[in-house]
């Protein structure tokens, strides 16, 4: 089974929020149940974490992965982004 597992360095990931690949791993065709060039990858950027499904190589499925987090980054930058507003509602 062919993957590639990136560092991670959980404590660093709360501290800023840019969006970096984590894993891919080799994964099963999600028509037919058989392993057939699909990958799954991770992204990981602060608390959040995206996984997705994606068919290549593993070279081409980590170049996408890659792409997808650079596209959260340079989103998350943008001049007119704006903060989440997003609280709990378990206020103790």
């Amino acid at each position: 089974m062919m993957s590639t597992q990136l560092p991670a360095d959980a404590s660093s990931d709360n501290l800023h929020k840019s969006y970096r690949v984590v894993s891919v791993h080799k994964a099963t065709d999600p028509a037919l149940g058989k392993p057939d060039y699909w990958y799954r990858y991770t992204i990981v950027g602060g608390k959040s974490r995206i996984t997705g499904l994606h068919r290549g190589t593993l070279a081409e499925v980590t170049e996408y992965a890659e792409d997808c987090a650079e596209a959260f980054n340079l989103r998350s930058m943008a001049p007119n982004a704006k903060a989440s507003t997003w609280s709990s509602r378990n206020k103790k």
